[in-house]
């Protein structure tokens, strides 16, 4: 039928009940999850130091992908399939 759900994921409530939802028709079918989450690059002036803009945007990754991973280590069960996707949109 299908080798992978994908669940977009917000942070928010909403999301979380679709993620756990998502992981129990994953269990039951026998397939992995595919989480993503669509972050928005913070805004910076053109002025500031490019080094500087680097670590800013290296940061923000950092942290949404220790947040993503940190949830997805909540719901879903460790034997559990799982891919964790950053897009930024």
């Amino acid at each position: 039928m299908f080798k992978r759900i994908l669940v977009p994921f917000d942070f928010s409530e909403a999301a979380t009940h679709a993620l756990q939802e998502a992981t129990r028709l994953a269990a039951e079918q026998g397939v992995g999850l595919t989480i993503l989450h669509v972050y928005h690059p913070p805004e910076v002036a053109e002025w500031l130091n490019p080094e500087l803009v680097r670590k800013v945007r290296k940061n923000q990754l950092d942290n949404l992908e220790r947040r993503l991973s940190e949830q997805a280590a909540l719901v879903l069960p460790e034997q559990m399939p799982r891919e964790l996707l950053l897009s930024s949109g």
